[in-house]
């Protein structure tokens, strides 16, 4: 499930062309500009074990690496445009569109090996059983 969850997120940016996407590590002294993706589910309202599968939020984690600021505000609004007002088709889940939840602005990150600017977007669906 957390996979069939995590996919529209990834389909839908490397759909959106021209974007390097990672799923996970990025390799070594690769140079931006790329987006790395990690997605998380939560299960905010699970009470009982008839409760796990009802209401699950799906967010994705969006680290936009660029050499500038003025890079990372670019990817932003490529992921933006790409993922924001998508409904998902999840098998046998009802989703909600996809939103942008937060934004944090651009900071230096050297743990690449290289000087690059990181921008971290989360985005999130909602889905019920369908």
């Amino acid at each position: 499930m957390t996979a069939d969850l995590a996919a529209p997120y990834l389909d839908a940016l490397q759909a959106a062309g021209g974007l390097r996407v990672f799923d996970g590590p990025v390799p070594a002294k690769t140079a931006p500009p790329y987006l790395v993706v990690y997605c998380t589910t939560d299960v905010p309202e699970e009470t009982t074990l008839e409760d796990v599968a009802d209401r699950i939020e799906s967010t994705a984690i969006v680290h936009l690496v660029g050499s500038s600021g003025a890079a990372c505000r670019i990817l932003s609004g490529r992921a933006w445009e790409a993922l924001v007002g998508v409904r998902p088709a999840v098998p046998n889940r009802d989703c909600s569109r996809i939103r942008r939840i937060d934004s944090r602005p651009p900071s230096t990150d050297e743990s690449t090996g290289l000087v690059v600017m990181d921008q971290v977007d989360v985005f999130q669906f909602v889905s019920l059983p369908g």
